[in-house]
């Protein structure tokens, strides 16, 4: 039936605008997911920002020292006391 009123005059342009609907509305969901992945990505990379801002602050607070090895050193302290 597509097939028919696409080849017919009458029903061209009805035809033509249809199908340029239904592409829009197929170009509004891809622009749809594609924000979607962008906001979850950027909430993930804050969220990390923040843990890893979190705990550098809690080492600092611990040693008065803001190193990379203080900051190891005092999450194995915690783990330990964790566990024991």
């Amino acid at each position: 039936m597509y097939e028919q009123r696409k080849n017919d005059p009458r029903w061209r342009p009805y035809y033509l605008e249809a199908m340029r609907v239904r592409e829009q509305a197929r170009l509004t969901v891809q622009r749809r997911k594609r924000r979607a992945r962008i906001r979850t990505f950027l909430v993930v990379a804050i969220l990390v920002i923040l843990v890893f801002l979190l705990l550098a602050h809690w080492t600092y607070s611990q040693t008065n020292e803001l190193s990379f090895s203080s900051f190891i050193d005092v999450l194995k302290s915690k783990i330990n006391e964790f566990l024991n």
